[in-house]
């Protein structure tokens, strides 16, 4: 599945992997610096020249127009590695998230055959998406958990919040008589995603939701990062992962790594509002509950 972007899909995929990439190519640097150095000696011996008089004022002259095209070159390189440098905004993958994310909640109404006016939300609940995109004008929105697609790469941001390339996404929509759930995994680089599936769970099935962490052997360790020096997808090294968890009395679960654990701290993929989320379908299991006859 696809969705339309501002930009074309070779852009954004450019920008996507740029965002997430760590190493630098620092070889416009070298040939900026190079250029500037044969520059210089070109200036210096077409100064030479003048002071002969003569033919060689001619030679100096074309030594030295050939020193201002070497600088002009060195400059572009320059600034063509100051550019490759130039992280894409925080804002500008949330937008790219956002407008993913609106794509797939309108999947999920088609699929489990609702609109957003079949919601029951609370009163202060508000847009995860325009909180994505504070350009979008706040709507009825279902509740949206992302976790950590596998493998993915992670990075994190200028605001200090730590975003992923691949995300699993599990989407509730809490109606009157049952909690429907669409989960899929997003491919952030061009906006598709696979493997959705969708089921509607009655609430009296629902025996539990909430959000647990757990220690992890590595050599068990599911989540994957990218190694720019290695230019591989390696073992994220977690020392334990935050998960959030659905389970019914079917033994149908919903389970999603929503953080990892490293050097003693746990640090939290992009979060929509997990605990909000979690309080706020324990709300409805509870007024809704004993509403559900078949």
């Amino acid at each position: 599945m696809e969705i339309s972007s501002t930009l074309n899909l070779t852009a954004r995929r450019t920008r996507v992997e740029k965002y997430f990439r760590r190493m630098i190519d620092d070889t416009p640097r070298k040939h900026a610096v190079y250029f500037a150095l044969a520059a210089v000696i070109a200036m210096v011996i077409a100064f030479a020249k003048f002071g002969q008089g003569g033919e060689s004022i001619l030679l100096g002259l074309a030594l030295l127009a050939s020193a201002g095209i070497m600088a002009y070159i060195g400059y572009c390189r320059e600034m063509t590695y100051r550019e490759e440098r130039r992280r894409p905004a925080d804002e500008e993958m949330d937008r790219h998230l956002a407008a993913d994310l609106d794509a797939i909640v309108k999947d999920a109404y088609r699929e489990l055959h609702i609109t957003s006016d079949d919601l029951v939300l609370q009163k202060d609940d508000p847009s995860p998406l325009a909180e994505l995109d504070p350009s979008r004008t706040p709507a009825r929105e279902p509740y949206i958990v992302l976790g950590a697609g596998n493998p993915c790469r992670a990075a994190i941001g200028r605001d200090g919040r730590l975003r992923l390339d691949r995300y699993q996404v599990a989407i509730f929509c809490p109606t009157r008589f049952k909690l429907g759930v669409y989960e899929c995994e997003l491919n952030l680089a061009d906006g598709t995603w696979q493997d959705p599936t969708w089921t509607g769970i009655f609430y009296r099935h629902v025996v539990a939701i909430r959000k647990s962490s757990a220690k992890i052997d590595e050599k068990e360790n599911e989540i994957q990062k990218w190694d720019d020096e290695k230019n591989e997808f390696i073992d994220y090294g977690a020392e334990k992962v935050r998960k959030f968890e659905l389970h019914t009395s079917g033994g149908v679960g919903i389970e999603l790594t929503i953080g990892v654990g490293i050097d003693g701290r746990t640090e939290e993929f992009l979060d929509l509002g997990i605990d909000r989320v979690i309080r706020a379908i324990q709300q409805v299991l509870r007024q809704q509950g004993g509403e559900a006859r078949y």
